[in-house]
């Protein structure tokens, strides 16, 4: 008798449902863009490395490329093995932001760009790798690498007012009908000599 009980209460589950298929594509599809993602940044790292003379192959080692990105920002290589250190690793993620503030900066852009190399990585290291940014190595004191503009670009000076030593030129035209521009007044000539 107690064998019918539990009989008249069995429940049967259907397991394979539309809505499980659906979200196990769903899924599929998630994985298959983001590994997508990352081998695009990964290509993108790989020729950036090369643009710094480093070899292109450090951006698949997981450790390593940290110790090339730190390397190519102008920071010690060693700062990579920290991330392997517990609860210090943490400070690792102020350091690799450090290095891509860094990293852009070196590869010509501006300290925002770091951004997308930090946010979308597929995005930001085919920019440099593919890009037309060339590696310029540390700025130092003097170097065209340091000037805030191009070496193409000439600013104009500061001082465009003319000063009581250099007089202004005299543009103005003269009584023949004719201008003089080196800055030295002109007399009229006479008609009648």
């Amino acid at each position: 008798m107690l064998h019918n009980l539990f009989a008249a209460y069995s429940y049967t589950y259907d397991t394979t449902t539309s809505a499980s298929s659906g979200s196990a594509l769903g899924g599929a599809l998630f994985w298959l863009v983001l590994l997508g993602a990352s081998l695009v940044a990964i290509v993108g790292m790989w020729k950036a490395f090369q643009k710094a003379g480093k070899p292109g192959w450090a951006a698949i080692v997981p450790v390593y490329n940290e110790w090339v990105l730190f390397e190519i920002a102008g920071k010690p290589g060693w700062w990579a093995l920290l991330s392997l250190v517990p609860f210090v690793n943490i400070i690792v993620i102020v350091l690799l932001i450090i290095a891509y503030i860094e990293v852009s900066k070196r590869f010509g852009k501006s300290g925002a760009f770091a951004l997308l190399l930090i946010f979308l990585p597929f995005i930001g290291w085919p920019l440099l790798g593919f890009g037309d940014a060339k590696y310029m190595g540390e700025a130092e004191e003097g170097d065209a690498a340091a000037a805030p503009y191009p070496a193409s670009f000439s600013p104009k000076p500061a001082d465009t007012e003319p000063s009581a030593e250099t007089p202004a030129p005299d543009t103005t035209p003269d009584d023949t009908g004719s201008s003089n521009d080196s800055g030295t007044p002109t007399t009229p000539s006479d008609p009648n000599s």
